[in-house]
């Protein structure tokens, strides 16, 4: 079998490298993070449904971002896990936005517009890892 040039000799591939540092270690960080921030019991955690994805999509289409933030900090408040968050809320909002697209309830600009929001809001979470939930876990 020859070799494969995508994959080099060295002990530690970079595809490795970056797999490891794109996907399993921030899901570690908040898998940890989840476990030790809220006090809030889990069965009085909120969790987001299809109609706060609905609502989430709709302050992206017709709000700046800072709103939108404002509703995923109140999430966070209400006891609601990071992880909760980015996987009931934020996953789905491109899909919901596609979908209003299909539809023809939401134009394109509108729906670039939205779609450009939240790749925004997602890296200005990245940068405020600290404030957003993740420095509960640091210590002080």
């Amino acid at each position: 079998m020859a070799p494969n040039p995508q994959l080099p000799d060295s002990p530690h591939p970079a595809w490795l490298v970056q797999t490891i540092e794109a996907q399993i270690i921030p899901r570690l960080l908040i898998q940890a993070v989840n476990s030790r921030v809220h006090s809030v019991p889990t069965a009085e955690r909120w969790h987001p449904t299809l109609d706060d994805v609905a609502e989430f999509s709709h302050l992206l289409v017709d709000h700046n971002p800072a709103v939108a933030l404002a509703y995923l900090e109140l999430w966070r408040e209400r006891g609601t896990t990071l992880q909760d968050l980015y996987l009931e809320l934020l996953a789905r909002t491109p899909a919901h936005l596609a979908r209003l697209r299909e539809d023809r309830q939401l134009g394109l600009g509108a729906f670039l517009r939205a779609r450009y929001r939240l790749l925004r809001l997602l890296q200005q979470l990245r940068r405020r890892r600290g404030t957003f939930g993740m420095a509960d876990a640091a210590p002080s």
